[in-house]
């Protein structure tokens, strides 16, 4: 089931980051955190622009640098990294489609 005698051996913050990831989460800690920050991303733009497109386009680029972050720190896969650039794309295009 779950491994959480792990946790509390771990040193740093970034082994507890790493084992809650591995040992409790199943490798979704990083993912989880890059869709809450995408939401929290796009309610905040839409908030301040009134336009979608470009919230979700600025939503989605800010979620692209916050998982090359967490790559850095192994809490997300490369696939990630592919599916958050690809989320840029697409809220770029809707951005160029509302100018």
């Amino acid at each position: 089931m779950y491994n959480i005698t792990s946790i509390g051996e771990s040193e740093s913050l970034l082994l507890l980051f790493q084992n809650v990831n591995t040992d409790l989460m199943s490798g979704m800690l990083g993912n989880l955190i890059i869709v809450i920050i995408f939401g929290i991303s796009v309610i905040a733009f839409y908030a301040s622009t009134q336009q979608v497109g470009k919230s979700i386009s600025a939503a989605a680029f800010l979620s692209f640098l916050f998982s090359l972050l967490l790559l850095t720190i192994e809490l997300v896969s490369p696939l990630t990294i592919f599916i958050t650039l690809i989320g840029a794309a697409i809220g770029l295009a809707f951005s160029w489609k509302e100018m």
